[in-house]
């Protein structure tokens, strides 16, 4: 091979270091440690497979994985038959397998379980002809979260995924001598590309973790040597800060230089208490699956509570538009717009909804607010279709959100907007730490915001719906209005 990873695709990636650094660990898991070398060998190994059952450029696969070894070289060796993936979380039921399975029409299900004794390969009866479909050069289709209802097949290309493999490795800094600690699922986008490609391009290993668990995160980081890089989601680091807490004493890693945060909006609050139990700055960046998936990022000389979610990586444009249409200025709130080398192909099977998402000049419209500031840097405000419109003001969840978050006796908090008469009433779900805690905690927060940003209901939960990739589902929220509820005119 000998070509310059940077100008191959990410089913090269490997092939590459297994040359130049054939001996150098590739990745880690539960199990075991396989070199470049051996990962090269695994990989064509089951790409023979694959191809020898009629499958590669054109077909459709299915993988269905944990998060674990078997996983990462299924994905691999399905690239390097030229085939695409269509990447479905195991921990699904069977019948949410089943049918997105049967959506994206596959012509092969590749199972990937240690437990059950490695990868299998099934194959499908299928109308699938084995041509290129319309968008013939996608590479993945990702299924979208779903927080809002049903899934959709988002398709992206080989030059999708390296754009933002390669991006993400420049804008972090990473090479040859670090090491990816992946608790993301790599059935994610966020795992795939922020973990698993991003470390894989640069040359570096990754220690994969079949499931997240805050004591096994913190032995791994401390105990397991050379661990540089660790991503996850809010809710992760907030457990993680949990069980520092819990044992008084921070986090205590020689090699770890890096932590980032994705997946949903992160607090100032949880900031401060990452800073203080992991003792390093909590970084953030902002992204979606049809984006590939990552947008922005903050990086080493950015504050974490005042830089937003960063900058656009290079080549990438915002634009933050008023509902007409027409670009804001610096400091103005709109709706968030993007264009980029990231940006998908089109979601699979909906071609009017694809229309619908990314205009003829290229733009995807991401149904997000927020404004860019004068260095460039975004801020978000919420989703679009969240904002509440009360008392004639545009009331942004997040603010409200990130107020809440700062009080030391809540533990997760979620605002949203509910019809209240010819009006919209603010309805705040809190987690408390202390349950008796609530009414101080009202009383701290309408001293900090405006009257018409003022919750006008306040409902005790236990804990909070999300998917798989640990996402708020604030619709079903709804459903539990009612329950330890109290209305807040007395505050």
């Amino acid at each position: 091979m000998g070509a310059n990873p940077a100008s191959t695709s990410e089913a090269r990636f490997v092939a590459h270091w297994a040359q130049t650094r054939p001996d150098a660990p590739a990745i880690i898991d539960d199990q075991e440690s396989v070199s470049f070398a051996e990962l090269d060998r695994r990989v064509g190994g089951l790409s023979a497979t694959i191809q020898s059952a009629g499958l590669g450029r054109g077909s459709r696969i299915a993988v269905v994985g944990a998060n674990g070894m078997e996983t990462a070289v299924a994905l691999l060796a399905v690239w390097r038959t030229g085939a695409a993936v269509a990447l479905v979380n195991e921990r699904l039921s069977q019948a949410e397998q089943e049918r997105l399975i049967d959506f994206a029409d596959v012509a092969g299900v590749l199972s990937c379980s240690p437990a059950d004794g490695g990868t299998a390969l099934r194959l499908r009866d299928t109308a699938h002809d084995g041509a290129a479909p319309a968008h013939g050069d996608a590479a993945l289709i990702l299924f979208t979260s779903g927080t809002t209802g049903a899934p959709k097949g988002v398709m992206l290309a080989h030059d999708n995924l390296d754009f933002v493999a390669h991006g993400i490795a420049a804008r972090r800094g990473i090479g040859p001598s670090d090491c990816a600690y992946a608790a993301l699922p790599l059935t994610h986008a966020f795992g795939l590309t922020s973990v698993l490609l991003g470390a894989l391009c640069a040359g570096a290993s990754v220690r994969i973790l079949s499931r997240f668990q805050p004591e096994g995160v913190i032995a791994g980081l401390e105990n397991s040597g050379g661990v540089t890089l660790f991503n996850g989601v809010p809710t992760m680091f907030a457990r993680l800060c949990d069980q520092l807490e819990a044992r008084a004493a921070p986090l205590a890693s020689a090699s770890l230089r890096f932590i980032g945060c994705g997946g949903s909006p992160l607090s100032p609050a949880l900031v401060d208490r990452v800073n203080q139990w992991i003792g390093l700055p909590l970084h953030s960046g902002y992204g979606m699956s049809e984006a590939g998936p990552t947008i922005t990022m903050t990086d080493g000389a950015d504050d974490p509570r005042t830089a937003g979610v960063g900058l656009p990586l290079p080549g990438v444009s915002l634009s933050v538009r008023s509902p007409a249409g027409a670009a804001m200025p610096a400091g103005h709130p709109g709706e968030v717009y993007v264009r980029g080398p990231g940006i998908m192909r089109g979601y699979f099977k909906a071609p009017e909804l694809t229309r619908d998402t990314v205009d003829a000049e290229g733009w995807l419209r991401t149904g997000d607010l927020g404004q860019i500031d004068r260095d460039g840097a975004l801020h978000l405000l919420g989703r679009q279709k969240e904002m509440i419109i009360r008392s004639g003001f545009n009331v942004y969840p997040l603010e409200i959100e990130a107020l809440v978050d700062e009080d030391p006796a809540v533990e997760q908090c979620a605002v949203l907007g509910y019809p209240e008469g010819e009006d919209e009433g603010i309805a705040l779900f809190v987690k408390l730490r202390d349950v008796d805690a609530l009414d101080a905690v009202l009383t701290r927060l309408t001293a900090r915001i405006a009257p018409y940003k003022r919750p006008t209901r306040a409902i005790i939960i236990d804990d909070f719906p999300t998917t798989l990739a640990g996402k708020v589902i604030k619709p079903k929220l709804l459903e539990r209005m009612g329950d330890q509820e109290i209305e807040m005119q007395q505050h």
